[in-house]
């Protein structure tokens, strides 16, 4: 045996990935690379441990700032609803309530059905502001809706002269920019709220090892 062939001998039964077995191939050439680089595992598909945790997490952040913010914005704008005007102080406290209470209903679901559209498994981790803007739009168009049936169809509230109001459904501009600029904000909110110890580094937002 010359000199080489002992060397190359020697450094393949010394690996200490194979337990000692003088090849590295098929299987064990597999786990080799899975002990050096245990991310390959989740980089299959499989979601890493912690990630429900963590998105469970953010999602109550965002659905509790998106209530308070939603609390103001519905406080701010009412004054340019008929109700303002026409009904009580309490009245308008109780729609203020109500309306918040669903703008909350619709963030939830808006996220919910975001982040299964988008197939986000590693969310907030992976596809984050995708999630973001799927969810954004999912809020515009259910609002646009919603102001449609209820002034137009069921005029179960009217707008005041003073809303502005945009073509082609005459949509009230303030409810429009409410679901424009609040839901994505609360959600960048809710991720630099995150414990330090819980927010996905850069690194694994990439799936870098």
């Amino acid at each position: 045996m010359t000199r080489a062939t002992q060397r190359a001998a020697a450094s393949t039964t010394m690996c200490p990935y194979t337990e000692g077995r003088p090849d590295l191939n098929g299987a064990t050439a597999v786990d080799a690379r899975r002990l050096l680089r245990p991310d390959l595992k989740h980089r299959a598909g499989s979601v890493p441990a912690g990630t429900g945790g963590l998105a469970l997490a953010l999602a109550w952040r965002y659905v509790l700032l998106l209530i308070g913010a939603n609390l103001v914005w519905e406080a701010t704008h009412v004054r340019l609803y008929t109700l303002w005007a026409e009904a009580s102080a309490g009245a308008v406290a109780r729609a203020v309530l109500h309306c918040t209470a669903g703008d909350g209903l619709l963030g939830a679901a808006a996220l919910g059905l975001a982040l299964t559209l988008t197939r986000a498994r590693r969310w907030p981790a992976e596809r984050f502001g995708r999630v973001a803007f799927v969810a954004t739009l999912l809020g515009v168009v259910a609002t646009v809706a919603i102001e449609w049936f209820a002034v137009e169809a069921w005029g179960r509230w009217a707008y005041a002269p003073a809303m502005p109001r945009l073509p082609p459904l005459g949509t009230g501009l303030t409810p429009l920019l409410q679901w424009l600029v609040l839901p994505p904000l609360c959600l960048w909110s809710a991720r630099r709220l995150a414990p330090r110890s819980a927010a996905p580094s850069a690194r694994e937002s990439r799936g870098a090892p």
